[in-house]
């Protein structure tokens, strides 16, 4: 069957190639390894007939190679000019055929399609920019779809759509969707997504210059999404993915995404599973930056503006409050790093003894000063410096004296009064 679709296709009008391609294009994709590399084989055969002389006037696609192993295991090389060629004339025809069968009701359908776009896109290289829009909002939807074996698919192809659309162009469409006063809570969850395995896909010198526009998105997102593990872990796969993504390019975003991960890292009774990656990421972040005292050193290059950022709103915190989730990791897991800016969380936990406050945020805060002051913690250099800076030295002098959290919290209080 695949030897005639060859023929046919070295003689049919370009015109009519569209109605055969596909078949030729889902055998290299095929389960069985033999047909797949025959696929490969016929495709490469009729592009070399159809390119003739032309097939040394090779160029290379305008975002630069993509990665082998972005290609399905068929692929052993680029393919010919003639193939890429033939397939980028039937492109609208074909691509929007399978679009629409990503969306049929038959998961054995959209299963097909979503392997058969894989080997499209392999040949249609960046060419596949003119259809960004349209291609992207299907993924979105095929991506949470409920067949495991059509979201694997999905996420093959837009890992290698990352490769081959400008990244100044899918971030514009990310953007403009996700911000969409139209778009519902699962539509967002879906193209947070599909953002984090284009950026996967795409290159550090062309994601690099848009990584605000991407924390913006984030940070939107972080406002608007339920603080549930199903959508936070693809607010966490886009943060991973910019920092994997642009290595030490990701310097000038530095101090948002340490915020990001902070905060996720902060959920651990809701999200335990993401707030543990997010501790992982701390390291991955500081690997990317180059700091060679890894976690340690970002700690202690970040910790002073973040405190002042986060604790010059602390009087309008809540339950919620991102910058409160910041300052509940901060203080857990500053370390040294934190013990010289405690000066910083005075006015902070002073709130503790306000009893005007919102009671969860005063319950928080306390609980943050029994992390501080209880025995296990006593050998923190933290411990030593909290008591110093917040409790009377005649406190301290008192035979027997057990430094509690509320005492720590009424003697802030008092400090900020004087």
């Amino acid at each position: 069957m695949l030897h005639v679709v060859a023929a046919w296709l070295r003689k049919l009008d370009r015109s009519e190639a569209p109605s055969v391609l596909p078949i030729l294009l889902h055998g290299a994709a095929d389960e069985l390894d033999q047909v797949q590399e025959s696929s490969v084989a016929l495709m490469e055969e009729v592009g070399q007939a159809l390119a003739g002389d032309e097939e040394d006037k090779d160029e290379a696609p305008k975002q630069g190679y993509a990665p082998l192993s972005l290609y399905p295991r068929a692929f052993k090389a680029r393919p010919c000019r003639g193939a890429r060629q033939l397939v980028v004339d039937c492109l609208d025809c074909v691509a929007r055929q399978l679009m629409s069968e990503l969306g049929d009701w038959s998961a054995t359908t959209r299963i097909k399609a979503g392997a058969t776009m894989l080997n499209v896109l392999v040949y249609a290289e960046d060419k596949i920019a003119q259809l960004a829009e349209p291609l992207l909002a299907a993924f979105s939807k095929a991506y949470m779809d409920d067949e495991e074996l059509v979201c694997q698919a999905t996420e093959k192809c837009i890992r290698l759509s990352g490769a081959f659309i400008s990244a100044e162009v899918f971030v514009s469409i990310i953007d403009s969707n996700m911000r969409s006063g139209n778009g519902s809570v699962a539509s967002k969850k879906a193209w947070l997504a599909v953002s984090a395995t284009l950026l996967e896909g795409s290159s550090r010198d062309y994601v690099v210059p848009l990584l605000p526009t991407v924390c913006d998105i984030v940070a939107d997102m972080e406002l608007s999404l339920p603080e549930t593990e199903e959508f936070q872990v693809h607010l966490l796969r886009v943060v991973l993915a910019s920092i994997t993504t642009c290595g030490e390019g990701s310097n000038g975003v530095r101090r948002r995404l340490l915020m990001f991960l902070l905060r996720l890292q902060a959920m651990k009774h809701s999200c335990a599973a993401v707030a543990d990656k997010a501790s992982e990421g701390l390291e991955t972040l500081a690997q990317a930056c180059s700091l060679a005292g890894g976690e340690k050193e970002l700690l202690s290059l970040e910790i002073e503006p973040v405190l002042q950022q986060i604790c010059s709103n602390a009087a309008e915190w809540r339950r919620d409050s991102h910058h409160l989730y910041i300052f509940d990791t901060l203080i857990r897991r500053g370390g040294e790093a934190l013990g010289t800016h405690l000066a910083l969380c005075v006015p902070v936990f002073a709130l503790a003894a306000d009893h005007q406050r919102d009671a969860d945020v005063r319950s928080t805060l306390l609980l943050l000063l029994d992390d501080l002051v209880i025995p296990r913690a006593r050998s923190r250099p933290t411990h030593a410096l909290c008591c110093a800076s917040l409790v009377p030295h005649r406190v301290l002098a008192r035979p027997f004296c057990r430094v509690s959290s509320s005492m720590l919290a009424h003697a802030s209080r008092d400090v900020c009064r004087r």
